[in-house]
Order: C-alpha cells, then sequence, then structure tokens
C-alpha cells in the first residue's frame, strides 16, 4: 500500500501545484469559487483518468504474483521513493519495531 499511496501523494500534489500555478496568474486570479471549484475537478477526473491503467496494473500485479516487477517500474517511472518489495518493507518494518499491517502495496 506504500506504493499506491506515494502514486497518489504525488498525483495530488502535482495537482495543487498546478491549480496554485494557474489561480495565481492574473487571468484566473479573480476567479470565482464556483469555477474554481470546477477547474479543480476538471483537473482531478483527469488525473484520475490518467492514472486509472497504471493503478490497476499495479492492483493486478499485488494479486498475481509480479509485484516486485511492476512496483520497481513504477517507481522509476514516477519517481516514487518507496521500497519496490512489500516482503522486504514489512520485515523492515518489523525490525525497525513498527507494526506490518498488511502487505506494503
Amino acid at each position: 500500500r506504500g506504493l499506491l499511496r506515494a502514486f497518489d501523494r504525488q498525483a495530488q500534489a502535482a495537482r495543487e501545484a498546478a491549480l496554485k500555478r494557474a489561480f495565481s496568474k492574473e487571468a484566473l486570479a479573480a476567479l470565482p469559487e464556483p469555477a474554481r471549484a470546477e477547474i479543480a475537478e476538471v483537473v482531478q477526473r483527469a488525473i484520475n483518468k490518467l492514472l486509472a491503467p497504471p493503478r490497476a496494473a499495479l492492483h493486478r500485479a499485488s494479486r498475481n504474483g509480479t509485484w516486485p516487477d511492476y512496483a520497481r517500474v513504477a517507481r522509476d517511472l514516477f519517481g516514487l521513493d518507496v521500497e519496490a518489495n512489500p516482503t522486504e518493507a514489512n520485515q523492515k518494518r518489523k525490525e525497525a519495531g513498527l507494526e506490518s499491517g498488511g502487505r506494503d502495496q
């Protein structure tokens, strides 16, 4: 779950940064809140649509035994800084005295 959480955090950070940049521009700065909310929703829908296939592939990989390979590729493609191997991540947590809470997907 760590990889998918990192994936989602990165997408949301990119969304927030893009909206902040857009709304700081003079042409958009004076937009009323309903218009801003609509723009934010459009951006969120676009992000969701773009990231749905890689998320689905990661979910499949977590179920069919190909997780390490997919996780490594996702980390490289999206610049994510999390463990590629859920078993390795869980072992590191146990060694650090932290609760495992399941697979680190």
